[in-house]
């Protein structure tokens, strides 16, 4: 036994406990392997390197790879030296404190799992202007001062900007402190397409009457309102706020009314115009400006050449007309209009409230008359027609020698169209 046991040692296979003769033999199995639990891969930090001034801030970001499967991770926010710049622990945000070069560390955890990276932010004293801002008026589109008392529609705010020597990221307009309207900025025009003394005039537009497409809520109500321009830097990521500017909004209430045709066709006239034929739709959006509780009561729609229809509430406020539909007040079926519109009158709270009218189109559910025709007018001898005959209105009081109704004629899809030979040779008029 003993022989056996130091040839198998020699050979280095021994890999089990040999017992006694006569004794039991135990095997021991190899751990299994470790469980792997998805985690954090990477932490990526930005800006690295950025330059800021003492009592200035910079935003700080952190791209965080992780394991598939893993949970979503959380960030907190470190300094290595809160005596030259801090870092607020859940927003990255990063304010100078002294000179000198500090690590912004994020560090990511994801379950049991942890990573970090981290970013250099160096604190300068280097003396920079401050960019600067201030709104200088106030107009319509096309550059009329607006009275600030009664504004209304589509106006422009302006302001001076002064860039001095930051870098200047982002104008916002606020109204009653939300945003409205912004214009961000190109690094290249940012950083320096300008002197820094330069004053740049820049525009933000604010359609001051925009509203809900679906719903018909305005997005500001009428009455006094604040605005102000807010200024953001990649010095100083809070901005500054321009001083504010009283306003008082007038917007009028009223009804968007659009029209739609279908079924139908559409055909090109003579002069190139396109006109519509088919069924149409109207439907009728009341906007309101004023606060308070606007109660919809119903809504008439009219258009030239057809029956008024009434919708009584809840609605939806929308009328219908089918193709060649018959006119009120007795009249023919086809309509050919070249500026047909829907208007819609409303009742609100029982009393006649807003109204609007459709953009008009081309409508024609009218078909071309057919025309009388008289080959030989006056029985001229031969047939032959000379330059006092005309080939329109015929019959008529000041040129008895026409050859075809001027009912005939047709303004939108169809018509008549005139044509006529002539042989040469000799003939008696």
């Amino acid at each position: 036994m003993s022989k056996l046991y130091r040839s198998l040692l020699w050979s280095g296979i021994v890999t089990f406990g040999i017992a006694a003769c006569g004794d039991d033999v135990t095997v021991t199995q190899p751990p299994p392997p470790p469980t792997v639990v998805p985690g954090i891969r990477s932490v990526t930090v930005a800006p690295d390197g950025v330059s800021i001034q003492v009592g200035a801030t910079v935003q700080m970001t952190a791209a965080v790879t992780t394991d598939p499967g893993a949970a979503a991770p959380t960030i907190a926010w470190s300094s290595s030296d809160a005596t030259k710049a801090t870092v607020g622990a859940t927003t990255g945000l990063v304010t100078g404190v002294a000179v000198g070069a500090v690590g912004i560390r994020a560090t990511a955890t994801s379950g049991t799992s942890t990573g970090s990276g981290v970013a250099t932010v160096n604190v300068v004293t280097s003396q920079v202007t401050p960019a600067t801002v201030s709104i200088a008026s106030i107009t319509n589109t096309a550059g009329v001062a607006v009275p600030l008392g009664n504004v209304a529609g589509q106006i422009q705010v302006n302001v001076n900007l002064e860039r001095g020597g930051e870098r200047v990221q982002r104008l916002e307009l606020l109204v009653d402190g939300v945003v409205r309207g912004s214009q961000t900025f190109a690094s290249a025009l940012a950083e320096g397409s300008a002197p820094e003394a330069a004053i740049e005039v820049i525009s933000l537009p604010w359609n001051t009457a925009a509203f809900n497409a679906s719903t018909g809520v305005a997005d500001v109500l009428n009455g006094s309102r604040t605005v102000s321009v807010r200024l953001i830097t990649q010095q100083n990521q809070q901005g500054t706020a321009t001083p504010s500017v009283q306003i008082t909004l007038n917007n009028a209430n009223f009804v968007a009314v659009t029209v739609t045709i279908t079924n139908g066709s559409t055909a090109t006239d003579g002069t190139g115009l396109l006109w519509q034929t088919g069924d149409a739709t109207a439907t009728a959006l009341p906007v309101f400006y004023s606060a308070g509780t606007n109660t919809i009561n119903q809504m008439v729609f009219s258009a030239p050449g057809v029956n008024s229809k009434t919708v009584n509430a809840p609605g939806p406020f929308t009328a219908s007309w089918a193709k060649a539909t018959t006119v009120g007040n007795g009249g023919s079926a086809g309509i050919e209009n070249a500026a047909w519109a829907v208007t819609a009158n409303s009742t609100v709270n029982n009393n006649p409230g807003p109204t609007g009218t459709s953009a008009s189109v081309r409508y024609d559910n009218n078909a071309p008359t057919i025309p009388t025709i008289v080959l030989n007018p006056n029985n001229r001898q031969g047939g032959w027609v000379n330059d006092a005959v005309s080939f329109t209105t015929i019959n008529s009081g000041t040129n008895p020698n026409g050859m075809i109704t001027a009912a005939s004629t047709d303004g939108g899809v169809g018509g008549i169209t005139y044509a006529a030979k002539a042989a040469l040779g000799n003939s008696a008029a």
